[in-house]
């Protein structure tokens, strides 16, 4: 829970009226906090007080105890004052920032943004970003300049959790949302025995859950085959089987996961290889057609006429990356932003924790609560429809 002065103005602080909307008041603490990226006494008070503001909870207990706190001076009181004497003529300003200083914070902005491909911690949804399409991957952000808040210690990048193999390469799991899969997934395994939508890994609130979704060998957690379409916990050192490819789960915390020993992997890797070529040849043979003959239940079109993608069975992520089955390069869209899941006969669709939210005939969903979707609906996601 976040704390507050009842003597501090946080609305001035933020530039805005006391009655000032969530949209401006979002829209205000963008602009400010890149013209303060370098000042870190006023980035954390403006995080402080967009903290508090853009909650409404928050923001209700803030107004009240403001009132008592600094209650307004009477008219008389006001009258009786003495006239105000200008301030001494000062530097010219920009946007309430000194022309020298501008220029200096300008100069210090070329030359971050040569260092083209640096990751940065971003100051609005605290995930780490790549620089290079000026945007935050995750919530849209503009990141211009922002490489100087990776030296704000209370805005590093909390440890996230991970799947290592047998060689110890590491997956890194972000907060949503994960695909796995072998084709345009966010844990990318280039196994023939993996289906091209697999499964999907769910982070929030420091737990993780994964669910089958519908895949050709199955997955497996602790050796225990999965029912497709049922999430289930997963805990630190959980062994994950993904057709022929087994990983391992390392919760934030957890020791360091070193390469293990030729010995182990030896041992280990008979029975993997076994299972893989078994796997492998079923999907080979009788897996692949199947997924190639799905049939077409819904198309998802766009209202420009730009995007038509046909929708068989199974889940479809939609988001600003790449990686997505459904790609929305628009600044509003975040990184990953929703997906829908897609029946013979029903459709439903799920926030993932977008930043500027998905839309259903102009009602806005509930984050990770999915909900159906009627053939004809329009959907809002960022700037289109």
């Amino acid at each position: 829970m976040s704390t507050f002065d009842p003597h501090e103005d946080l609305y001035a602080l933020l530039e805005v009226p006391p009655d000032a909307s969530d949209d401006l008041i979002r829209e205000q603490y963008r602009k400010l906090v890149q013209q303060y990226l370098w000042d870190r006494e006023k980035f954390a008070r403006l995080n402080r007080a967009f903290e508090v503001l853009s909650n409404p909870d928050l923001r209700a207990e803030y107004d009240k105890q403001a009132a008592i706190a600094r209650p307004r001076p009477d008219a008389s009181a006001l009258a009786s004052a003495p006239p105000v004497t200008s301030p001494p003529e000062a530097a010219p300003t920009v946007i309430g920032t000194p022309a020298q200083d501008l220029l200096a914070t300008q100069q210090i902005a070329d030359v971050q943004r040569t260092q083209m491909g640096v990751r940065v911690t971003c100051p609005v949804c605290k995930t780490e970003t790549s620089t290079i399409d000026g945007y935050c991957e995750e919530c849209g952000f503009a990141l211009e300049g922002a490489e100087a808040v990776q030296e704000i210690p209370s805005l590093e990048m909390p440890e996230l959790p991970a799947l290592v193999d047998a060689l110890g390469n590491v997956y890194t799991l972000r907060p949503g949302v994960n695909t796995v899969g072998r084709l345009n997934a966010d844990v990318l395994l280039s196994d023939p025995s993996v289906s091209r939508s697999h499964a999907r890994i769910i982070v929030q609130n420091g737990s993780v859950t994964i669910e089958d979704v519908g895949s050709t060998n199955g997955t497996f957690v602790n050796g225990q085959r999965l029912t497709p379409q049922v999430p289930v916990p997963l805990s630190d050192g959980a062994e994950i089987t993904f057709g022929g490819t087994k990983l391992t789960l390392r919760m934030p915390g957890a020791v360091s996961v070193a390469p293990p020993s030729p010995e182990p992997v030896l041992a280990a890797s008979a029975p993997v290889t076994q299972t893989l070529t078994v796997t492998a040849e079923e999907e080979v043979t009788a897996g692949a057609p199947a997924e190639e003959e799905e049939e077409v239940v819904a198309y998802w079109c766009s209202d420009d006429g730009t995007m038509r993608v046909p929708l068989s069975p199974g889940m479809y992520t939609i988001g600003r990356r790449p990686s997505n089955h459904i790609v929305i390069p628009d600044p509003y869209v975040s990184g990953n932003h929703a997906i829908l899941l897609v029946e013979p006969d029903l459709v439903n669709i799920e926030d993932v924790g977008s930043t500027n939210g998905t839309f259903v005939d102009d009602t806005k969903l509930i984050p990770h609560v999915a909900a159906p979707l009627p053939f004809g609906v329009k959907v809002q996601i960022g700037q289109g429809t």
